[in-house]
């Protein structure tokens, strides 16, 4: 079995390849975009060694699009103790026979279908030095041009290349300029095919990439091209052949300025790779640096990315310089008289030896402590670990007897005093200094980064980091994304380990290089409790009690809401949605707390249907309350991975979520719904589908229930017990 890997810039006519390649008549066999083989590259070789079955079986099942493949029975399992322990080329070859058992693919050619493979290289030859590149490249031009109007998949309206001519260039330059290096490198390995002469001459291209891939001519082997029913549903286009008309729309869509700008950009990349420049009136050079700057100036926003970019890129050389600073500012204050020395907070390991190990929980406000990680402290202590609970009003906790011991921290949560913060700072070090942990456990952003900061020099204690959703995401503006994003990777400087508990912020991580990629995993969530999440829990008497605290007729139909009443919760969505359903007897009751609750019942007043919108405060019996409802309904645009969600799925409730990170990977494969972000007339929908067809959302609810059976608590406490295990180890 030999491998190849399909590697090209967004927009380049990949898909149509793969499927050319996958119905040849050829021993060619064709895997699509699966996160697990991206994560496979990801790794470190060590790693592998250590990785056991169940660890692949939770690899694996994160993977939704893979276990659909897998298919139904033991396949997964099967896998996963097949692989245990084997070296990252062998995980390879179990996959493809997993997949295909039919087929003799001992001489086979596997192709993964990845654009950025090639970034993987040094670690794809290491273990496969026969692997092979398959690069298709299209006219940069054509790739802007396709980029700016191309819609984002779950943003209807924003275009793929954000509108922006610089931003759309930039990405493909960068591209074709990896896979230049990677050509120069290795140019037996690469082969380019450009997207033209496939469109003129698709025979000829195919039998020429065929060739330099080695594959035998024949019928066994080759199987239709898995394109999954979500992206058919978001692309319905890529399964029809490409309209060679499309690939030269670009002459007649980009406006004579930002065709003159791309090729600035990309020009040299362009002739290199046998593109003719177009000719552009008054493109003399005056006109041509006035467009260029006129151009970067209506574009700031890739200007400022492209600056700040920069700065990372010299960060090297900008530590030398800080470093320096740092030495001349200790000797100018090393001859200031009378200057009392500052006490070092470092202290040396403590000997583990003797004494059990010994873990700090931070977080910023004592909900968090008590509500998502005093199971975390009683699961470690139960171990013989002494764990310790760190945040705001800690010793108020109501369960104190979870922790060893708990500490009050000055801070507050949305509280931005530059003087709490330095309390904050001034506190762990004291904390730290004292308890002589080995695993510092920092949650949520406040707490987290206050915390890192301060014990940034302390080697003493191993840094981890639970993140609950990065505050920059898909959604936010790019201000906002800047400003966190930054923060983050100052903060990754000072951290050990990143857990992250969704796809798109593991993909950020890695992206942004928070932190280097080994320092990264995914574990999702912090687990729920499916004994006492089941639908089995809650009697028909508890229902009853809450639908008559609601005033709900026997044919009323209720809809739930929970979450904190701010902007990013989107409770407004929901409301007007409810007020433009046809069925009058529909009420709508919303569980949470916040600045907006004045504005969303003036807004259902606004919308004549303030009777059947139930403002509940603060509530203990969520539980009780999903069951009542036919569906809960999730309108948030920013998660990490939602913890109604998941209680709303154990217990056999539909889920209407917004396809924000965190709720699109719950509901991605069943359990739910999906619609894009701000779509109220797709919420709409949802909610007349509900009403209407109450069998299929039964059904739909008991698949929710599979879905998270991956997350029960058991198995997230036994992940971050080994962990925490390896941190001390």
């Amino acid at each position: 079995m030999r491998f190849a890997f399909l590697v090209y810039a967004p927009r380049s006519g990949s898909t149509y390849l793969a499927r050319l390649l996958s119905e040849a008549p050829a021993h060619v066999i064709v895997l699509p975009e699966y996160t697990f083989t991206q994560q496979l590259l990801a790794r470190d070789d060590d790693s592998f060694a250590t990785m056991t079955a169940a660890d692949y079986e939770a690899l694996i099942g994160r993977d939704h699009r893979l276990v659909a493949d897998l298919g139904p029975g033991d396949a997964l399992p099967a896998l996963a103790r097949r692989v245990a322990g084997q070296e990252r080329r062998s995980v390879f070859e179990a996959l493809v026979a997993a997949l295909h058992p039919t087929d003799s693919s001992t001489d086979a050619v596997v192709v993964i279908k990845y654009g950025e493979a090639a970034v993987a290289s040094r670690r794809i030859f290491a273990c496969m030095p026969e692997a092979r590149f398959v690069h298709i490249v299209r006219d940069g031009r054509a790739v802007a041009n396709s980029l700016m109007r191309t819609e984002r998949a779950y943003y209807p309206g924003e275009s793929m290349g954000r509108d922006d001519i610089v931003y759309s260039s930039r990405l493909w330059r960068n591209h074709v300029r990896v896979l230049s290096k990677l050509s120069d490198a290795r140019p037996d390995a690469v082969v380019d095919v450009r997207y033209e002469d496939l469109l003129e001459d698709t025979d000829a291209q195919l039998e020429r990439v065929i060739s330099f891939l080695g594959a035998a001519i024949g019928d066994s082997g080759s199987k239709p091209f898995a394109l999954h029913a979500t992206e058919q549903s978001i692309h319905p286009l890529l399964q029809a052949d490409p309209v060679a008309k499309r690939s030269a729309a670009w002459k007649d869509e980009l406006l004579e300025e930002e065709l003159l700008v791309c090729q600035m950009l990309v020009g040299r990349d362009l002739v290199e790779r046998g593109y003719l420049l177009s000719e552009v009136s008054g493109a003399g050079r005056p006109n041509r640096a006035w467009t260029f700057a006129v151009s970067y100036l209506k574009h700031w926003r890739a200007t400022t990315v492209w600056f700040v970019s920069r700065l990372w890129a010299f960060r090297s050389r900008r530590q030398a310089i800080v470093d320096y600073a740092r030495v001349r500012a200790r000797r100018v204050l090393d001859q200031l008289p009378d200057r009392t020395p500052q006490q070092a907070i470092t202290r040396a390991a403590p000997a583990r030896s003797d004494k059990p190990p010994r873990l700090l929980l931070v977080a910023t406000i004592e909900p968090t402590l008590t509500g998502f990680l005093a199971q975390f402290a009683a699961h470690m202590r139960s171990l013989d670990w002494q764990v310790d609970g760190l945040s705001d009003a800690a010793t108020q906790s109501s369960q104190p007897d979870a922790f060893d011991r708990l500490i009050d921290a000055p801070w507050k949560r949305r509280n931005w005093n530059p003087y709490h913060f330095w309390l904050g700072i001034r506190a762990v070090q004291r904390v730290i200094a004292e308890g002589e942990y080995d695993v510092v456990h920092v949650h949520t952003p406040t707490a987290a980064f206050l915390t890192r900061f301060a014990i940034r020099n302390d080697s003493s204690a191993t840094v981890l980091y639970t993140c609950h959703g990065f505050h920059f995401h898909s959604g936010a503006s790019w201000r906002h994304n800047a400003v966190f994003r930054s923060l983050e990777k100052l903060a990754g400087r000072w951290t050990d380990l990143l857990i992250v508990i969704n796809r798109e912020d593991f993909d950020a991580a890695v992206k942004h290089r928070i932190v280097s990629e080994d320092k990264v995993r995914l574990i999702p969530g912090i687990g729920i409790d499916l004994s006492t999440f089941a639908r089995s829990k809650t009697t028909d008497a508890d229902v009853a009690v809450r639908r008559e605290e609601l005033g709900l007729a026997a044919g009323d139909s209720l809809l739930l809401s929970v979450g904190e009443l701010n902007p990013e919760k989107r409770h407004s969505d929901t409301v007007k949605a409810v007020a433009a359903l046809s069925c009058p007897n529909v009420h709508l009751a919303i569980a949470g707390t916040g600045p907006l609750r004045d504005e969303l019942q003036a807004e259902a007043d606004r919308l004549g249907i303030a009777d059947r919108v139930h403002f509940l405060g603060w509530r203990k019996d969520v539980r009780e309350l999903l069951v009542a409802a036919e569906a809960l309904v999730h309108a948030s645009s920013r998660e990490g991975l939602p913890r109604g969600v998941t209680e709303a799925m154990a217990l056999e409730t539909l889920v209407v979520g917004a396809a924000a990170r965190g709720t699109a990977d719950l509901l991605s494969e069943g359990g739910g719904l999906l619609y894009d972000v701000g779509d109220v007339p797709q919420l709409v929908e949802h909610l007349s589908f509900v009403i209407e067809n109450p069998t299929e959302v039964r059904n739909l609810g008991m698949r929710g229930r599979a879905a998270v059976e991956p997350l029960d608590v058991s198995g997230i406490l036994q992940e971050y017990e080994e962990v925490y295990e390896s941190l001390v180890g």
